[in-house]
């Protein structure tokens, strides 16, 4: 017999007060010391056991959070597999390390973990890459840690987290083998920061689906120092950041999905957020921050700063769901031709096919990756192709919250012409500053990576996206953009007059028809950020326009000398809790906001 909702309901909130009760029995120890370089105390000795501390609020109804591996590899029937899986690998925990081969002394065939660029393991290597994850602070004195991580609550109330416990170190079971060392020792003369264990953290009273534990990530991976003798004199070139916040829960659960961590006699697994607050995750660093940023979450900034020598970071905003497609087409009489047709960038699906099974074309099975968040014109054109085919629904709708730096984008792309168009590559090619140079964040399954692409006849900056129209579901899929630019960019897009311009954004779907959508635009003596939402899929175009009265630095000369007249722009102010927010061309607050009277 089908369970009613209302019983569903009523077993979910009993075991939420039994982990309350649960918590309330086995605290967090440490607490946050304030001030100018903030840390924790009482740094715990060993993980602890959670199983039994934390009891996982059991699951009625299986997670998109925990996808496994055969649900994005489904060879279940015959035909083309449309795979979208953005993000899905970003938000792996893993112990600090520097991996090398090739070392004086070692077999070749093998990798080796050391804790330093001195140490034994290291000498002489030829191929090398880091792994590094920051640990809390727990000294005054101490960098490369995570300062603070807080919640922001839909009422406006804040709560500060405090770390439980480590993971992996120390750790000793079945199935599982402790690294003999406890994390990396960092070096300032070869670009390396120090790196530790993932911990996961508790707040006083916020929950996820499955019960108490969060881990805030900070990472940092370098994969650049291929064939490079490994010296005193090595730096590590390409460092990449990565931040996230994952609900985690300890479960008997043998799903086995990238996020997985084994213990000794159980799995953490991660989990689903319960609401959309607001998180913030602030760490030090002793290397600057300086990429171009992609992430998925809505309403995205990030502030930066310093203290000493140690360059401060805060980012901040809503986890979001974000669409992933994991559909297989079968083939038909009707479909086989257009399918077959399908530009993978350089081979076609029939010619893929015919490699593989010749002559029996109803028998190929062949995926076809769209990428994930990602600039490349083949990725949006191979969705457009075989969106007609498919259902119009994601697969999966796992809630994420992820920051990180567009990967390689530095090393690969050093002329910044990947999706800034050549134009608007010389406003950020030489940015200098110790902060990320832009951020584009989106919930949408493929997204523009990097700055948005400069268009000089209309003065506009372009973002575009792709997602199939609704949700698993079957509800409409809404989708929500930020970005933020140093005013320096701006100033180079738009003019000197940028910051105190007149912002006007549009979103455009496929077939050129608009979409009436709530934009806001603000800006300060660092950033220009614009907020936009309500707008829906499958294929839309953002585009931001700011209206100066200086000429644009980087649009064709005026034909002629008539200035043309600024538009009247509404504007209405509209508060949430604390959050007071500006939004143009509209009468009215959106869900959750009061007018401003």
């Amino acid at each position: 017999m089908r369970q009613k909702p209302w019983r569903k309901r009523k077993q979910f909130i009993s075991t939420v007060v039994l982990i309350s009760l649960c918590a309330a029995i086995y605290p967090s120890s440490a607490s946050r010391v304030a001030g100018d370089r903030p840390y924790f105390t009482n740094k715990p000795a060993s993980p602890i056991e959670l199983l039994d501390k934390y009891p996982e609020n059991k699951i009625i109804m299986p997670l998109d959070e925990r996808i496994g591996t055969d649900s994005y590899n489904n060879i279940s029937g015959k035909g083309v597999l449309l795979r979208a899986i953005p993000n899905l690998f970003s938000d792996i925990p893993y112990s600090s390390h520097i991996m090398v081969r090739n070392a004086k002394g070692t077999n070749d065939r093998y990798y080796y973990k050391c804790d330093s660029l001195t140490a034994t393991e290291c000498d002489g290597a030829t191929e090398v890459s880091l792994d590094l994850t920051f640990e809390p602070c727990w000294s005054a004195q101490q960098t490369d840690c995570i300062s603070r991580f807080a919640v922001q609550r839909e009422n406006g109330e804040i709560q500060e987290a405090t770390p439980l416990t480590p993971i992996f170190s120390s750790v000793k079971g079945e199935n599982y083998t402790p690294l003999n060392f406890s994390g990396v020792k960092g070096s300032l003369k070869n670009n390396l920061p120090s790196g530790g264990e993932p911990y996961l953290w508790t707040f006083p009273k916020l929950e996820h689906r499955g019960g108490k534990l969060f881990m805030p990530l900070v990472k940092i991976s370098d994969f650049s120092g291929l064939f490079r003798t490994i010296d005193a004199n090595f730096k590590f070139s390409d460092l990449n950041f990565h931040l996230g916040v994952m609900p985690y829960s300890p479960t008997l659960e043998k799903t086995y999905t990238p996020q997985r961590i084994v213990q000794p006699s159980y799995n953490l697994l991660p989990d689903a957020f319960l609401t959309e607050d607001s998180f913030i995750v602030e760490f030090r660093s002793s290397v600057p921050w300086t990429s171009w940023v992609r992430s998925t979450v809505t309403d995205l900034e990030i502030k930066s700063g310093k203290s000493g020598s140690d360059f401060v970071y805060n980012a901040s905003g809503k986890p979001a769901k974000v669409p992933m497609i994991t559909q297989l087409i079968p083939w038909t009489a009707t479909n086989m031709d257009s399918l077959r047709n399908i530009d993978m960038g350089g081979v076609t699906v029939g010619r893929q096919c015919d490699g593989n099974v010749k002559d029996k074309p109803f028998d190929c099975w062949v995926p076809v990756d769209v990428g994930s968040k990602a600039s490349f014109d083949i990725y949006f054109s191979m969705f457009e192709s075989i969106e007609k085919y498919t259902n119009k629904k994601s697969t999966f709708n796992p809630t994420k919250w992820i920051v990180e730096d567009v990967p390689s984008f530095k090393s690969l792309y050093g002329t910044w012409m990947l999706s800034a168009g050549a134009p608007g590559a010389k406003c950020i090619k030489d940015y200098n500053k110790n902060s990320p140079m832009g951020v584009t964040s989106s919930n949408a399954t493929l997204a523009t990576d990097g700055p948005p692409i400069w268009d000089a006849k209309t003065a506009t900056l372009n973002y575009r996206m792709a997602a199939l129209p609704l949700l698993a579901d079957g509800s409409k899929f809404i989708g929500h953009y930020t970005l933020q630019i140093p005013v320096e960019v701006a100033k180079c897009f738009w003019g000197v007059d940028a910051p105190n311009a007149q912002a006007t954004i549009s979103v455009t779907n496929e077939d050129g028809k608009e979409q009436v959508i709530t934009a806001v635009a603000s800006s300060n003596s660092e950033y220009f950020r614009f907020n936009v939402r309500g707008f829906h899929f499958s294929s839309p175009t953002i585009k931001m326009k700011l209206l100066t009265t200086a000429a644009n630095t980087l649009s064709p000369t005026p034909t002629n000398s008539t200035t043309p007249k600024k538009p009247v722009v509404k504007k209405i102010v509209c508060t949430k809790g604390k959050t007071v927010k500006t939004f143009l061309n509209t009468s009215k607050c959106p869900a959750g906001y009061k007018l401003k009277k």
